[in-house]
């Protein structure tokens, strides 16, 4: 029901909530797409990364498959990859968790 892209300020004759106008998203990727030689990519799948990773930090995976259209998870898995800042945000927290102490070194040797 709500707009994903929507207006802030009610500037050129539009009001604070107002929907963008399609071709306002629709002109620039196409010009985007024909510079760079790319052929047959609407905006709606052409955004879905960007719109996905741009909401990681602020929503749970679920709630972004859920406002992204998602149907499958292996489909929403394409476009929601955990890079080396996440991961590195992951063992800190997890480091903090056990003390400061780290995460335990695997040995080696084997015992039995």
């Amino acid at each position: 029901e709500m707009y994903f892209f929507r207006h802030t300020s009610g500037k050129g004759g539009t009001r604070p909530g107002d929907l963008y106008s399609e071709k306002m998203f629709t002109r620039p990727w196409d010009l985007a797409c024909e510079n760079l030689g790319i052929e047959g990519v609407s905006l709606y799948p052409g955004t879905r990364h960007s719109s996905v990773i741009g909401l990681k930090p602020y929503k749970s995976p679920e709630q972004i498959k859920g406002g992204t259209g998602h149907n499958t998870h292996r489909s929403f898995t394409r476009y929601f990859m955990l890079d080396e800042d996440d991961l590195r945000e992951t063992y800190s927290m997890t480091r903090e968790k056990q003390g400061g102490k780290g995460l335990a070194k695997i040995s080696n040797s084997v015992s039995c």
